[in-house]
């Protein structure tokens, strides 16, 4: 619409006396043809409103009966027990919460709750945390509840007492012993159990004979810390005589090599805890040459042997045919334990803090496929352990031994020259023409100082995505400020599938806040980083 004001429009001119006459008198019309519309779209509204209550209805109606035909309904309640199994979570125990199965699949509809609740093997798994004194009545009611509901099922339980570590000894035991007597009975059916309590509940366990766990595979058993030192006689816990028993999880202060295992047939164990609380290399060793049918071991070994007859000297070689994941913590303890393991099948290794040189070890592994390795050794070049690594590794990750502590020296072990190892030469067309380590890698992680450079890095993953193209993912943790963004020149290759994670310690930088010095200033940290970096945890 044309407007004599056109000129005057959108602007903060203030009109004459005249002008705003003239004004009032040009929008009278359109004032008054909006108030038709108005209306008129008011009529339109009333109809629409009642074709959408008809719709609604309507639509009401449909979804009732489409309802009765959902091919769910006509499954047949063994499927559907099968769908409720396949629910549960299969890297632990179900926790007692409604958020997850079983509870919240008994809250959809009374028929799949009458189901649930005839199921008996949704209800053989149950993780239990024994709670604050004032709520422990409840739970352990619902504990008898679940535990009722699983009929003749073997049993995978896991106990965690979370009483706080001040609490006084005899309340902590009170709570741990209501939810052990309970979970007593129902011995006989016990395949997978954990349990992380205090001392007074565990000596419950110590009236338990072989013949009370016929069915148990794994045990696991960790006393908490303010409990130390235990002083429990575990060569007398006829329980760990379970002739199924192939599977033990505890800590170096419960444990022992005199611990009455059927030791021939174990198949996995873990043996870890804290740095005042774990083996030495001789018990290590000992507790290996005792386990021929290894499949898994994780061990922590912070102590060094006791002066006497040298064990490791006296056990030439012990043989793990069978050993395929293997993890170590030597926490820079001085040994030659590996000098002493044969485990020719080896699939995964894990090692940290070891002093000696792992060359020998590293070479006999002709299977190796994932190396988690904490370098940094002055006895041994970190060149001449990539060099023994097979052409299996697909998964390498590379820690400098200064992460463990926080601090990070000048001298750091991962290098551009280390990365040159892992390079492809360009000219290349097959790794037989020009050698370079671990030619099927397909993980690489970095945890390192300062020393590796953006520009090696770049070269590393160009030379690495041609050819082969077997790179997957690349993780680099930098100790040091980005000296030059490379993610633009790699952008081609994360657009074909490469996963790049690069983290580099924040810059500092000075305050320019109008509002730095007074109370309401925000809060500014120093360092950013794009992630919280994690500390090592011993499992």
């Amino acid at each position: 619409m044309k407007s004599p004001f056109a000129e005057r429009l959108g602007t903060n001119y203030c009109p004459t006396d005249d002008e705003v006459l003239a004004i009032q008198k040009l929008i009278a019309e359109p004032i008054h043809q909006i108030f038709l519309l108005d209306d008129e779209i008011a009529l339109l509204q009333k109809a629409i409103d009642k074709l959408r209550e008809q719709r609604s209805r309507l639509s009401s109606y449909v979804d009732a009966h489409k309802a009765l035909i959902f091919p769910i309904r006509r499954l047949p309640p063994d499927i559907i027990a099968e769908i409720f199994h396949a629910c549960l979570p299969t890297h632990r125990n179900c926790v007692m919460s409604g958020t997850e199965a079983p509870v919240l699949l008994g809250r959809i509809c009374s028929s799949w709750r009458v189901l649930s609740l005839a199921t008996p093997r949704l209800w053989a798994s149950l993780h239990i945390v024994v709670p604050p004194q004032n709520r422990g009545a409840l739970r352990l009611e619902a504990t008898k509840l679940w535990l009722g509901r699983s009929g003749q099922c073997p049993l995978s339980i896991s106990l965690h007492d979370a009483t706080p570590m001040y609490s006084p000894v005899g309340v902590a035991a009170l709570q741990s012993d209501a939810f052990l007597k309970e979970l007593v009975p129902f011995s006989k059916r016990w395949k997978h159990v954990r349990f992380v309590t205090s001392l007074p509940a565990f000596q419950l366990l110590g009236h338990l004979t072989a013949e009370d766990v016929p069915l148990l595979e794994s045990i696991g058993l960790f006393m908490q810390l303010h409990n130390l030192p235990s002083g429990l006689k575990w060569a007398h816990f006829d329980t760990l005589k379970s002739p199924l028993l192939t599977s033990v999880s505890t800590t170096a202060n419960e444990f022992d090599t005199q611990l009455p295992f059927r030791w021939h047939i174990l198949t996995e164990l873990s043996v870890g805890g804290s740095r005042w609380q774990t083996l030495d290399d001789e018990m290590a060793l000992q507790t290996l040459s005792r386990c021929p049918q290894l499949r898994t071991c994780k061990m922590v070994i912070h102590v060094a042997s006791q002066p006497g007859p040298p064990l490791l000297h006296r056990i030439i070689m012990v043989e793990l045919v069978f050993l395929h994941t293997l993890y170590l913590d030597f926490g820079n303890v001085r040994c030659c334990l590996l000098d002493r393991i044969s485990a020719p099948g080896l699939r995964t290794f894990l090692l940290r803090g070891y002093e000696e040189s792992p060359v020998s070890f590293l070479g006999s592994c002709g299977f190796l496929e994932n190396l988690d390795f904490e370098c940094g050794s002055p006895n041994t070049p970190l060149s001449d352990c990539l060099a023994a690594l097979p052409k299996t590794i697909r998964q390498l990750t590379l820690r400098d031994c200064t992460a463990r502590s926080g601090f990070w020296g000048l001298q750091t072990s991962i290098n551009d020259a280390v990365l040159q190892l892992l390079t492809p030469v360009a000219e290349s067309s097959s790794e037989e023409a020009t050698p370079y380590c671990c030619p099927s890698l397909e993980e690489l992680t970095l945890i390192c100082g300062p020393s590796v450079s953006d520009s090696a890095l770049e070269l590393f993953i160009t030379r690495r995505m041609t050819g082969r193209r077997t790179l997957r993912r690349v993780y680099v943790q930098f100790n040091s400020q980005i000296q030059v963004d490379i993610k633009p020149h790699l952008e081609k290759f994360v657009r074909e599938g490469l996963e790049l994670d690069l983290e580099y310690l924040g810059s500092v930088r000075a305050s320019s806040s109008p509002w730095e010095g007074l109370p309401d200033a925000s809060s500014r940290a120093s360092f950013t980083r794009e992630r919280v970096w994690a500390s090592h945890v011993l499992w």
